[in-house]
């Protein structure tokens, strides 16, 4: 997947698209968890939400030999910090 920019677009308003992408995923998991039978997705916590989501993902992975969460992960954490980076750079150059 491309993180490139978008023309005109700030990088606050990137990163809410790249929240709410993120908040469909999960809520799309949770909907299949209670079509499977699991109810107690209405009281969890967002956190026990998101263990679940990884723990599902870890064992996806393992079943695909190119596939390596870890190493992922690391590099999901530098996209992030370049991202939120810019945010802040972006919201420094705005305030007067």
């Amino acid at each position: 997947m491309s993180r490139k920019r978008t023309a005109g677009q700030s990088a606050r308003s990137r990163n809410h698209e790249r929240a709410q992408r993120a908040r469909m995923a999960l809520n799309d998991y949770v909907c299949e968890q209670k079509a499977s039978g699991s109810p107690r997705y209405d009281e969890e916590p967002l956190q026990t939400i998101l263990v679940d989501f990884l723990t599902d993902l870890m064992h996806y992975c393992r079943s695909k030999s190119d596939a390596s969460l870890d190493a992922a992960l690391d590099m999901a954490r530098i996209h992030f910090q370049e991202e939120t980076a810019e945010s802040g750079r972006a919201g420094r150059r705005t305030r007067t």
